[in-house]
């Protein structure tokens, strides 16, 4: 998830890396983009860019009840009392996050038909529950 936030470009020269491989080659620079994972904000970053996509985007209250109080950093657990309800929550959660580049992976479900029509990025991290 930290990999999915940007840093801003204003803020991207306090996450400056120093690295050779050999001492005998010169130091290369790089610039982190992204919330780098193990310090001490990282986590809250994330979590708060999550929040900001549920106000920011045109979504119903129960699907911005969802991304902020059913994730656990980047895991979601949620549930539906039917079948219907479960599909319509998945595709719009789908469709909220990843407008703002939270890419959904790693799918559980207990019926398998929550399972089907996950869009191709998605499709190789597919758990069934019940097998």
């Amino acid at each position: 998830m930290y990999r999915q936030v940007w840093v801003d470009n204003a803020d991207r020269d306090y996450q400056r890396i120093l690295w050779r491989g050999d001492p005998n080659e010169p130091i290369k620079k790089y610039r982190l983009c992204t919330v780098t994972y193990g310090t001490v904000p990282a986590s809250f970053l994330s979590v708060a860019c999550l929040h900001k996509s549920a106000d920011v985007n045109k979504i119903r209250p129960e699907i911005a009840q969802i991304i902020k109080h059913d994730f656990c950093v980047d895991d979601c657990l949620t549930g539906a009392s039917t079948l219907s309800e479960a599909l319509n929550l998945r595709n719009e959660l789908i469709t909220c996050l990843s407008n703002n580049g939270f890419e959904l992976s790693k799918w559980t479900a207990n019926h398998a038909d929550l399972l089907k029509y996950i869009p191709i990025p998605n499709e190789n991290s597919l758990y069934s529950l019940n097998t």
